[in-house]
């Protein structure tokens, strides 16, 4: 990285040049995504990142962290389902690669507001097709 020269108190130090911005991309998937599960679920916190590691405009990965009342007394298996039906709107695919959900109640998010990170991606990133569907860029 390039560094450049600082005075400071009267002596030369060597400090990092700052890295451009990171590029966000806000696109029509994300938008469906938050537009949905704030029309069903009401939540109190919602959070929805685009977290495709190859070409972020193919927009084939996402992280949801939802924190709804509805939540409470629901096992995390039944959040989850929850949060698939809304965005599958009952039916059985995802319009994307990769969905990531963490659910919380409000009590839950009361005592941690945090996520576990995101594992190791083993499937590649998909590309949306002109037929409306992934499409597979690496094979397992």
């Amino acid at each position: 990285m390039l560094r450049h020269l600082v005075a400071r108190h009267g002596a030369l130090t060597r400090t990092p040049l700052s890295r451009p911005p990171v590029r966000h991309f806000y696109g029509p998937v994300q938008q469906a995504l938050e537009t949905k599960l704030h029309e069903s679920l009401a939540p109190l916190h919602l959070e929805v990142k685009n977290e495709s590691h190859g070409a972020i405009e193919n927009e084939s990965h996402f992280h949801v962290l939802v924190v709804a009342e509805e939540f409470e007394g629901m096992k995390m298996v039944a959040q989850h389902r929850r949060v698939n039906s809304v965005l599958t709107e009952g039916g059985a695919e995802l319009p994307f690669h990769s969905l990531r959900i963490t659910s919380k109640t409000p009590t839950q998010w009361e005592g941690s507001q945090t996520a576990p990170a995101a594992p190791s991606c083993k499937g590649g990133d998909g590309i949306m097709g002109k037929d409306g569907k992934m499409q597979r860029t690496s094979s397992r």
